[in-house]
């Protein structure tokens, strides 16, 4: 099984991170987790965190700690499914080659790769960069002592800058980055310090932990090996104490050290999650490495106070909903107001229920865009039920038991989308 391909999870994100370290991004910069769809050429593609929820604006640190899904498939989009693959190969995942099937979902596990090449990418980042490409006999030798074969590896080939593997190793190392994702006690804590990643693929048929110290790297894979699906076994549930067993044993004899830090990265203070300097306002202060000439110039205006002193935040148009939502107070609260997405039905958390007397049973659907929308759609579960031009749309949705989730998106000026969402329940009794 070491050999087989096998679809990684979120095992990958750590290497998008490190292409969008590439492309300009650094540890501290702000990724939206939101409600958003995107359109593909296989229809409505709308991700979801493990945990069901939305986090609003958080750094990358925080994005890949905590793995959440989300901002992932955003980078991706924003880099492109080509960069992500350009690197994937430069770090030993050979087998991500059918790109005309791979899409948003990529990031997330979509592809396959083999247990011992996710060993190998990992490796990448111990080595600060350095791919070797992994060999099992080093030599084999007659009774008489005589070399019958030895092993000609190659000299390790820089793939990656040493200062962008430093900071992506930093990150995975980092338990106060996992804590929102994974709460403040896991299997991933070990005695010694040391990087790791986990990953569920869907319908629990693959979940992995993957991890290194300067040392020593493991790499496991849970699963069956005719494909079928686990009983809601997660990486965090399967692999991961494996992974932390396997690690501590093959640490014991090696000393608890962390590689040094390259001379050309630089630690600075800034504002979570703006990665910005910190304003008189802000409340979130933290230190982050930089390449570096990276490192932010401009102090954050995302903190406020109000006159009696209470904090407000000003964030992107597309996260101002999620903001009111989650009780936070705005500096310009009417603009939340003028940019927001409104579900008028169904209410959020509604419970229906189908009646055995009637034959057809719909329930109406209901939104508002802001001024200047465009075009107004309606989905529920991913699937559209209505696309209509301007402000305010309507549609009936024939009622199917379960728990499911309306989404209206809202097209402005530009090309700008932004969405709302909520969950409603339809019960037979």
């Amino acid at each position: 099984m070491a050999l087989q391909p096998r679809q990684p999870g979120s095992a990958l994100k750590p290497f998008l991170y490190l292409a969008a370290l590439e492309h300009g991004y650094t540890a501290a910069t702000p990724l939206l987790d939101v409600p958003v769809t995107f359109e593909t050429p296989t229809g409505p593609y709308t991700p979801m965190n493990a945990d069901r929820r939305f986090h609003g604006l958080v750094p990358l640190r925080v994005a890949l700690g905590s793995s959440f899904n989300v901002p992932a498939v955003r980078t991706l989009d924003a880099l492109g499914v080509p960069a992500f693959l350009e690197i994937a190969h430069r770090v030993g995942l050979r087998t991500l080659t059918n790109t005309e099937l791979y899409g948003l979902a990529l990031t997330l596990g979509g592809g396959e790769v083999r247990p011992l090449d996710l060993a190998t990418a990992y490796a990448v980042l111990a080595n600060g960069g350095e791919l070797v490409d992994p060999f099992v006999i080093e030599s084999v030798r007659d009774a008489s002592g005589a070399v019958l074969y030895e092993n000609a590896s190659s000299a390790p080939v820089r793939v990656a800058s040493h200062e962008n593997a430093f900071i992506i190793g930093d990150i995975l190392s980092d338990p106060l980055a996992r804590i929102p994702g994974f709460g403040e006690v896991t299997p991933l804590d070990t005695t010694v310090r040391a990087a790791v990643k986990t990953g569920t693929t869907t319908s629990f048929r693959d979940n992995w932990t993957a991890g290194y110290t300067p040392d020593r790297v493991v790499a496991v894979w849970v699963g069956n090996s005719n494909n079928q699906p686990m009983e809601r076994v997660s990486g965090i549930d399967g692999a991961a104490p494996i992974w932390r067993d396997v690690i501590e044993v093959a640490t014991a004899a090696t000393p608890n050290h962390w590689p040094a830090t390259p001379p050309a990265l630089v630690r600075k203070v800034v504002c979570a999650p703006t990665g910005l300097l910190p304003g008189p306002a802000c409340p979130t202060a933290s230190m982050e490495w930089f390449v570096a000439g990276t490192e932010p110039q401009r102090t954050e205006t995302y903190y406020g106070r109000t006159p009696d002193g209470a904090i407000t935040i000003d964030p992107p148009v597309e996260a101002r909903l999620w903001a009111r939502e989650a009780g936070f107070g705005l500096a310009d609260d009417s603009v939340a107001d003028a940019v927001a997405v409104q579900i008028t039905r169904p209410a959020a958390g509604a419970v229906y229920f189908v009646s055995p007397e009637l034959r057809e049973q719909e329930l109406l659907l209901k939104a508002s865009g802001p001024a200047g929308t465009v075009s107004l759609e309606l989905r529920v579960d991913g699937s559209v039920i209505a696309r209509v031009d301007g402000g305010a749309a309507s549609a009936t949705w024939a009622l199917v038991p379960g728990t499911h989730r309306v989404e209206a998106i809202a097209e402005l000026a530009g090309g700008v989308r932004i969405s709302a969402s909520r969950t409603f329940e339809v019960k037979t009794t």
